[in-house]
């Protein structure tokens, strides 16, 4: 008989043993490694997909402040735009922003409403009617960077704010928390009615 009808040696088994965990161990830290990307990718979707929800809904709202369907029979019971600020460090820190109008899609009519968006424990909140929304988990807070002025031709920012009917938007620092940084975001948003 000839050394190889014999079968393998255990030194052999014991090679190859060690050859398919050495491959196996590889596999694994790959499978790991792109589960972990995948779970990273995920979590960085889903707060940028909540993030650009919130600032549309943000937006929205405050673009709409001042509107009402008959002006001269309208009441916003207070100011249609109110920007509550601190100063922080040379930075104007929002603590709530409160746009009124008047909604006439969802409410069968005309309802008054005053909608109010503020930073609470780490979450964009938007109160309305006696009940609060959250609508961004990871938001550091809210800056003010300025106001627009219909006055102002070239639209620039202007850090007093115009009086009354020349205020035509507001300029917003959005700080929030993505993959363990802290990201920013500007956004303009420009009033569709005079104040």
């Amino acid at each position: 008989m000839t050394r190889r009808s014999q079968g393998f040696t255990v030194i052999e088994l014991l090679i190859a043993s060690a050859i398919l965990m050495v491959v196996l161990g590889g596999l694994g830290g790959i499978y790991v490694s792109s589960m972990r990307a995948y779970e990273v990718n995920r979590q960085v979707t889903t707060s940028s997909g909540q993030l650009r929800a919130a600032i549309e809904a943000l937006t929205y709202d405050v673009s709409l402040a001042g509107y009402c369907v008959d002006p001269s029979a309208c009441s916003l019971g207070g100011t249609p735009l109110e920007v509550d600020t601190l100063d922080a460090g040379g930075l104007r820190e929002v603590l709530s922003i409160t746009s009124r109008y008047e909604e006439t899609r969802y409410t069968g009519g005309s309802a008054t409403l005053a909608v109010t968006f503020s930073v609470v424990d780490g979450k964009l909140v938007r109160s309305s009617g006696g009940g609060q929304v959250t609508l961004a988990d990871g938001i550091q807070r809210l800056l003010l960077l300025g106001y627009r002025s219909r006055d102002d031709e070239t639209a620039s920012r202007q850090f007093t704010r115009p009086p009354g009917s020349l205020l035509s938007g507001i300029d917003v620092r959005v700080e929030y928390l993505q993959g363990g940084q802290v990201l920013t975001e500007d956004i303009t948003i420009p009033l569709r009615n005079s104040l």
